[in-house]
């Protein structure tokens, strides 16, 4: 049976259960859900408020992450939150007779039957040196040395840690949680893609590379509207502008997202602003664009964007 982890805090509660809706749909098997979350009564409140519940999950267990001595880096002033660092300590939580682990973000949606391919890929693993398997973001080009000369990494490949499968097993026997805690404080200063950097930094290309349909990571903006995603897994919206931002609700890829939302909440959009200024110009640019009339339902649009701009 396939485990799925995922890491957050209150903010993310619904992106969390619009992705696992997604994966509800999409898997022919039942498979295992642990959360590590830093306020996980906030998730049973709003799943008991909302009655939301599963069929294909078996078990169904959050953790609450108790490391609060820890200063994470990059963190100030950013939109991400300390949560992103939680995977580090999964063998603090995680049953140790679990053998393997699919950690998703909360920004992920599945879009096509996942089981038979990571069933295939955890296989593989094993069969390798290897304790993750991840998909290559960047290689080392002209174009990208700084990146690879900002962590000194010596491969010339650089994962994305959107999706990541697991052997647990290794994780603990190679001591990685304690390899990351001592690479955090190493590269502190020079951390900028948060939790990512410190795990590309640890592994320096020892992963098995699995394909990008594993975690399809690509940009809100308007060149996304024409992408294929027939062959993918895991679609992760990556990048500043979500699917539940003004700007980004409006693409043609977002609306996956708002589908599972509107499945589990009722409303036919899931927005939230957290800079008014900016998404009060998004809201006037969508609007007198006529980018508007190409949403199935603009006056909801246009309606939950009010709302979301008054919160």
């Amino acid at each position: 049976m396939l485990n799925y982890l995922f890491c957050l805090d209150k903010n993310y509660n619904k992106q969390l259960l619009i992705s696992l809706n997604s994966l509800n749909f999409y898997s022919k098997s039942k498979f295992n859900v642990y959360i590590i979350h830093k306020d996980p009564t906030s998730l049973d409140r709003l799943m008991m408020r909302s009655n939301i519940k599963f069929d294909k999950i078996a078990k169904f267990k959050t953790y609450q992450f108790d490391g609060l001595n820890f200063n994470f880096p990059n963190l100030e002033n950013n939109h991400i939150s300390e949560a992103t660092y939680y995977r580090f300590f999964i063998d603090e939580y995680i049953e140790d007779d679990i053998d393997q682990l699919i950690y998703l973000d909360c920004d992920i949606l599945c879009l096509n039957e996942p089981d038979d391919l990571l069933i295939e890929v955890s296989e593989s693993l094993k069969q390798t040196n290897n304790v993750i398997a991840a998909s290559v973001e960047y290689v080392n080009t002209v174009h990208t040395s700084e990146l690879f000369n900002r962590l000194d990494l010596k491969s010339n490949t650089y994962f994305n840690a959107g999706v990541m499968v697991i052997d647990f097993k290794a994780w603990k026997e190679n001591n990685i949680k304690q390899k990351l805690l001592s690479a955090m404080e190493k590269i502190y200063d020079k951390v900028n893609f948060w939790d990512q950097d410190i795990l590309n930094f640890v592994f320096d290309g020892r992963f098995l590379e699995i394909s990008r349909n594993f975690n399809f990571s690509t940009q809100l903006n308007n060149n996304s509207n024409n992408i294929d995603l027939r062959s993918v897994i895991f679609l992760h919206y990556a990048g500043s502008n979500k699917p539940w931002t003004i700007i980004g609700a409006t693409e043609n890829i977002s609306s996956e997202f708002h589908k599972n939302y509107f499945l589990l909440f009722g409303d036919r959009y899931f927005l939230i602003t957290n800079y008014r200024k900016r998404g009060l110009v998004d809201l006037f640019k969508i609007i007198f664009s006529l980018r508007i009339l190409q949403l199935d339902s603009p006056l909801s649009f246009i309606i939950e964007s009010i709302k979301s701009l008054k919160k």
